[in-house]
């Protein structure tokens, strides 16, 4: 069993038992994109509200498992899709794809909370503090 290398964006998800490494790799992005028709950042977005497509979800975990495996076989979108029904259900999977989503757009990093940009000093000018001549 391989573990997932967080510093590399990895994710591990338990698929009929086993654990699975998710690698957010260019190749495996650029399958899911190829293959959904949809770009990492809308994914994202069905994912996190639900959206997600089963057989989008199937090509993501297809492609994040075969950017983690040494050699193959690797899993079909149609293995996972079958998967979903009969023994992982797709619900238990949206946490790891939403995740491995997030690492492909973030390489793995954790953004870090913006700093509030401080308030800028204004000053007021009175005639006093204006010489005469200037006007």
């Amino acid at each position: 069993m391989t573990e997932a290398n967080t510093y590399r964006g990895e994710v591990t998800l338990t698929w009929n038992g086993k654990s699975r490494v998710l690698r957010p790799t260019f190749a495996a992005i650029e399958d899911i994109e190829r293959r959904t028709g949809h770009g990492v950042v809308e994914l994202l977005q069905d994912a996190a509200t639900g959206k997600l497509r089963m057989g989008h979800a199937a090509i993501i975990i297809a492609a994040g498992i075969k950017a983690g495996m040494e050699k193959g076989p690797y899993p079909t979108p149609e293995k996972i899709g079958e998967g979903f029904v009969q023994h992982t259900p797709y619900l238990g999977c949206l946490e790891a794809i939403g995740e491995f989503l997030t690492n492909a757009l973030t390489g793995g990093a954790v953004p870090k909370p913006q700093a509030a940009a401080a308030p800028e000093e204004t000053t007021t000018a009175t005639a006093a503090d204006t010489p005469s001549d200037s006007f």
